[in-house]
């Protein structure tokens, strides 16, 4: 088997090109800072037209858009878009004519309307159910440029027309944009195989729906359904309930030469980095193997490269579990099977893995209690000892 890292899969031609709609044009200018390689413009409600969206792969829209004279000029309550999400869905139909295909996502310093916080992991769910590519928030210019260019980038990396008809082209287009080899070349790593069926496993879309909207639910899929559910990836949570270590020694050591050992398995493909680092699973299985074959955890963690003075840290806990907390962030280390629940929150994809939250949070937090599996339900009845 190859050693040698998965080639990122080429980016655009040319550069991804956003479009920010803002009440407050000026203001907006600093309020993102844009990676090289975007081609980005700040334009007001008043002054958007089809023109604008011609070539533009990412919409903007500013969530707060109270200063528009414009709107206030008219009295039809159906020709004031009340917010930037009215806006955007109004934008998108423009776009749509178009017949390409454009991203529209928030830009909103209004988080706790939300309830969202800069680390909130929900603004998936919330951009999906408002027919949105993405929710950002306000306050971390730093932060949110790079992301805006990740998500441009990835739709400006969608083929002219999605070939739908064409069982053989498709996987050649899926393949492309996450960024996986051919499977028949001889220099192909061997887990390719298997990670290309753990992708067809979780359903993403490419047929006729995926033609409809040229293939712009893909970008939305990965970005919706998989980046932030543990399915054929893992993020550095999983990863380190995989390897039996704490999540801490195991972000120190990867900086290092762990980082250079799993790098062969690094997802390169669209919307890399989105949401921090992400392997494929299929991948850190197959070096493991090759490291240590069915050894026991405690051999294979002894035989795993790590910085000098960066030890990785064995797990005391039977049976760790990835959680999440209250807000439904994940928790920064795991917890001992004996000490969580199965719950089943709203929207989780029933190809991702296990969801699970403490059994002390489910008992403090009714809503927590409220999404417990009924398999499990009954443990929150049970006195905690001493």
């Amino acid at each position: 088997m190859s050693s040698h890292p998965i080639e990122c899969s080429p980016g655009p031609a040319t550069p991804a090109r956003v479009l920010v709609v803002d009440d407050r044009p000026d203001e907006q200018n600093g309020a993102i800072r844009f990676a090289e390689g975007v081609d980005a413009r700040v334009e007001h409600p008043d002054s958007v037209d089809l023109e604008m969206l011609e070539d533009v792969d990412l919409v903007l829209v500013d969530y707060d858009i109270s200063d528009w004279p414009g709107r206030s000029k008219v009295t039809e309550i159906s020709l004031q878009p009340i917010n930037g999400m009215a806006l955007a869905a109004v934008l998108r139909e423009h776009a749509n004519r178009l017949n390409r295909p454009t991203g529209f996502a928030i830009h909103t310093g209004e988080a706790r309307m939300f309830s969202l916080t800069p680390a909130e992991p929900r603004a998936h769910l919330l951009a999906r159910t408002h027919n949105l590519e993405w929710v950002f928030i306000k306050g971390n210019p730093s932060a949110v440029g790079p992301q805006v260019a990740s998500l441009a980038n990835a739709i400006r990396s969608l083929p002219e027309s999605w070939p739908y008809e064409d069982r053989g082209a498709i996987e050649i287009e899926v393949r492309k944009l996450l960024a996986l080899p051919d499977p028949e070349s001889d220099d192909t790593p061997g887990w390719i195989n298997a990670a290309i069926r753990d992708v067809a496993q979780c359903r993403p879309p490419v047929s006729e729906v995926a033609h409809r909207n040229h293939g712009l639910l893909f970008v939305r899929w990965v970005l919706h359904r998989i980046l932030p559910y543990p399915c054929f990836l893992f993020d550095t949570h999983h990863l380190a309930v995989r390897l039996r270590v704490t999540h801490a020694s195991l972000v120190a050591a990867m900086k290092g030469d762990l980082g250079q050992f799993f790098e062969p398995a690094a997802y390169q493909g669209v919307l890399r980095g989105f949401l921090g680092k992400r392997w494929w699973r299929a991948g850190i299985e197959s070096l493991l193997w090759e490291l240590g074959g069915s050894t026991t955890a405690k051999r294979l963690l002894a035989q795993l490269p790590a910085n000098a003075g960066l030890p990785l840290r064995p797990l005391d806990l039977v049976d760790p579990v990835v959680c999440i907390d209250q807000d439904y962030a994940t928790m920064d280390e795991p917890c001992g099977g004996g000490d969580v629940v199965r719950i089943v929150p709203d929207d989780w994809p029933s190809y991702a893995g296990q969801a699970w939250t403490t059994v002390a949070l489910a008992r403090r937090f009714p809503r927590m209690a409220a999404i417990v599996a009924e398999a499990d339900s009954d443990r929150l009845m049970t006195t905690p000892e001493g």
